[in-house]
């Protein structure tokens, strides 16, 4: 007649099993997040441009495009003449933005360099705002970047408009210090609330876009801020910053989360032909 288990033989069996489904549970998890996010991921739009070479093991320099394409963006979409009745108008097809974004894995380190996009440049022998390079296609980007700057380029990413508020709601927004409020007509900026406040996808992206920046004093007055492009520069990067500390705190609990950022780059973010899914 077998022996009947010790009780306390019979916990740790039970532990071993739950234990063991655990564990089932999330490698079946881990291989569905796995499949469908390389399924997402072999849709991405791919753009066919020389690079510089680079070592698997050294740092890489992706040039990061801020697109300012206003396909996609619906005339009655909120903050919608901003983009399509605004000053900055909507001929041609420009650069908002320029970034080269430095990845060193042996110091798990990434430094970022942000392009000024009225940077008076030679392309093709001629004068011109490093911006206007965009109008002849990806390739004379990373060119105007690679013989100007002394930069060599590895990879190319490319986010437009559309995107980049759609990666901001991925996160439910973006918390910003704001000490007194701003606007800016050209953008569409209008903070009226200050301190800690989460931005939304809208007012996110005129935060980001603003050149033109007024801000209130306490006595009601509104005074233009002189920096211009560069202070632009500044207010990106520091939004960057916040929106990275944001997506940091993503868990495998966040799928809508996950679900918007993955189809967000399956529909409106652009890569070079040699950026893996690994990398």
């Amino acid at each position: 007649m077998p022996r009947t288990p010790s009780r306390s033989t019979q916990r740790r069996n039970r532990r071993l099993r739950v234990a063991g489904g655990m564990t089932l549970s999330l490698a079946l998890v881990a291989a569905a997040v796995g499949t469908w996010v390389w399924n997402r991921y072999a849709n991405v739009a791919r753009v066919d441009v020389d690079l510089a070479a680079v070592s698997k093991e050294g740092p890489s320099n992706y040039l990061v495009v801020g697109s300012d394409t206003r396909t996609g963006i619906e005339a009655d979409a909120a903050g919608s003449g901003a983009f399509l009745d605004g000053a900055e108008g909507e001929a041609g097809h420009r650069s908002d933005t320029l970034m080269v974004v430095r990845v060193d894995p042996s110091k798990q380190r990434a430094s970022l360099l942000s392009v000024p996009r009225d940077l008076w440049v030679q392309i093709d022998g001629e004068g011109h705002r490093i911006n206007a390079a965009y109008n002849d296609g990806p390739q004379a980007v990373i060119d105007a970047v690679q013989e100007n700057l002394g930069i060599p380029v590895n990879h190319y990413v490319e986010v437009d408009f559309v995107a980049f508020q759609r990666l901001v709601e991925a996160v439910d927004g973006v918390p910003l210090y704001i000490n007194r409020p701003v606007r800016d007509r050209n953008s569409g900026l209008n903070i009226e609330a200050t301190g800690c406040i989460t931005v939304d996808p809208y007012q996110a992206l005129a935060f980001s876009r603003s050149r033109h920046l007024e801000y209130q004093e306490s006595d009601g007055s509104w005074h233009t801020d002189p920096t211009g492009d560069l202070g632009r520069v500044t207010r990106q990067q520091i939004f960057i910053r916040r929106a990275m500390a944001q997506i940091s705190k993503l868990g495998l609990g966040d799928v809508g989360a996950f679900d918007t950022l993955a189809s967000t780059m399956t529909e409106s973010v652009t890569l070079d032909q040699d950026l893996s899914l690994r990398t």
